[in-house]
């Protein structure tokens, strides 16, 4: 038989004793310093990500409303370059200035497209004979250019090609016009030139709450350029008394058809999106976009 002696006793109490390890008031300590932790940090990063979701929506806003300045100015800048010193055209019997507001808020420029192709013969019956190189196909809007008994500053005509077809001798063109067009262009002669020229129309319409800045080409379908717009309107400085300068009164909204247009001031805002709150939608300021465009022939 084995004896068995133990070595704990009241003189080692150490070795004998139960292991060691965490009150529940420790853990609990742990527990919620962890929390608070945690808490903090995810605060942290809600508020980043809430400070970059305003960035954004700000760049949005400020990109949209320099994009709608960016598309108008360049047309209004190159409205009526090249068209032969005149300060209009004519369209359906209509004068209709290069660029100009219509009503609804419309905004209508006629843009040259390149070089005008100069008219080798004219005969009633087959129409305008031009240089192989011409380019001019079915559809094309034209106008007619220098031609030699036009009056110093009177409308262009405006016309559309209906045929276009290569012969020996070059390009045989016809083009349709209407009949105010048709009467000046027997009136004035045969002009010398076509010029491809394009008629374009920008207007807005509410989308969601918001304006969306479309454009035409030649009244066709409405295309979107631009939206989530809350302002855009256009300021124009006129020439009344045909002088070749602007007058010295303020800028005027909508302009008669009947004086000439020296400048455009385009403004354009936008409010960025922001989330809902209790009480509505979070404040923000409108981002603005500005720039005075100067015009042809003034």
């Amino acid at each position: 038989m084995m004896l068995v002696v133990s070595s704990c006793g009241p003189r080692r109490p150490s070795v004998c004793s139960a292991p060691s390890g965490f009150s529940l008031i420790e853990l609990l300590v742990a527990t919620l310093c962890t929390a608070l932790l945690c808490a903090a940090v995810l605060t942290l990063l809600v508020g980043s990500a809430e400070g970059s979701r305003r960035e954004w929506a700000v760049l949005a806003a400020r990109r949209a409303a320099n994009a709608a300045v960016a598309a108008l100015a360049r047309d209004l800048g190159r409205a009526g370059v090249g068209l032969e010193g005149a300060d209009a055209v004519s369209l359906g019997g209509s004068r209709i200035p290069f660029a100009a507001s219509e009503a609804g808020g419309r905004v209508r420029v006629v843009l040259p497209l390149g070089r005008a192709r100069e008219i080798r013969s004219y005969d009633p019956v087959s129409g305008y004979l031009l240089d192989a190189a011409a380019g001019l196909a079915v559809g094309a809007t034209v106008a007619a250019v220098d031609q030699p008994d036009r009056p110093a500053g009177a409308s262009l005509p405006v016309g559309t090609v209906f045929v276009a077809g290569t012969v020996a001798s070059g390009v045989a063109v016809r083009v349709a016009w209407g009949g105010a067009e048709a009467a000046t262009v027997a009136s004035w002669g045969p002009p010398r030139a076509l010029l491809p020229v394009l008629v374009r129309e920008y207007s807005t319409r509410g989308v969601g709450g918001k304006l969306q800045l479309d454009r035409s080409n030649d009244g066709g379908p409405r295309q979107p350029v631009v939206d989530g717009l809350d302002e855009l309107r256009i300021e124009w400085l006129v020439d009344t008394d045909s002088d070749g300068r602007a007058d010295a009164s303020r800028a005027v909204a909508a302009p008669s058809s009947t004086v000439r247009l020296c400048a455009a001031r385009i403004v354009a805002g936008a409010k960025p999106l922001l989330r809902r709150t209790v009480g509505g939608r979070e404040a923000a300021a409108v981002e603005q976009a500005s720039r005075w465009v100067g015009l042809s022939g003034c």
